[in-house]
């Protein structure tokens, strides 16, 4: 489920590792924590018209499916090529069947016509283009939304260090565009294979979220609390707002 960890660049040695990653955590939409995500970012990716960006987007494709029957294009990247190579395999036909709940989930969540899931997945595969190299090596300001969950805290980190990760990847979003990104609260450390693998996190707290906000100057900033009762962590916090016009 979202809320699990993000994908630090060795959370998946195997192609397997990561198919088996999105199966556990991703297993339906049923999940409460799951649906308040899905249900936040349908609110507002409804208004991209042009480029999307999901940053560390691991092994998953719901963002694709709620930003397609807007956005001309869902750029996919993520720091593990094995997480790549899963969202590559999906554009291709795999994983129908994890995916489809969420193609119906979507759909209905946002009125979709009476467009079937098969329908909804087509459209989403068909806009999805996989990044090889990160974005944010000399492409600056060209997103109109720019997605970053569960990916930002990956690895402990000062929350000084953490603010200014999150500003670069800001800085990808066009003027008034779109800034949505999710992250674990109270988390020290994130369980990243049913192996057992841990990775060390950057610790956040519902402060951290007010401090990020003011930080980046976002116009009609949001911050969106949500307890979980979970091992590891507290729950998750989702941030959004549109980038200034004119930057500071």
């Amino acid at each position: 489920m979202p809320g699990e960890p993000g994908v630090p660049t060795d959370a998946f040695p195997t192609d397997g590792e990561a198919d088996a990653y999105a199966m556990t955590y991703y297993a339906n939409p049923s999940d409460p924590g799951t649906q308040v995500l899905l249900a936040e970012l349908a609110k507002l990716i409804c208004t991209v018209r042009a480029e999307v960006l999901d940053y560390g987007c691991g092994p998953t494709a719901y963002v694709p499916l709620l930003a397609a029957p807007y956005a001309a294009t869902i750029h996919m990247w993520d720091p593990s090529p094995h997480a790549r190579g899963y969202v590559r395999r999906w554009t291709q036909g795999a994983d129908d069947a994890l995916w489809a709940p969420y193609a119906e989930y979507i759909a209905g969540l946002q009125g979709v016509g009476e467009a079937t899931p098969a329908e909804v997945m087509a459209a989403a595969r068909s806009r999805t283009r996989v990044l090889e190299t990160s974005p944010l090596q000399g492409r600056v300001g060209g997103f109109n939304a720019v997605v970053a969950n569960f990916s930002l805290e990956a690895e402990a980190k000062s929350v000084d260090e953490w603010i200014l990760e999150n500003a670069e990847v800001a800085s990808l979003v066009v003027e008034g565009g779109l800034f949505f990104a999710a992250y674990l609260v109270g988390a020290h450390t994130w369980k990243v294979r049913e192996t057992g693998a841990h990775v060390e996190a950057t610790t956040l707290s519902e402060n951290d979220m007010a401090k990020l906000v003011s930080a980046l100057r976002l116009d009609e900033p949001t911050v969106t609390m949500v307890p979980l009762d979970r091992e590891l962590y507290d729950g998750f916090a989702i941030v959004t707002g549109r980038v200034p016009h004119v930057r500071a």
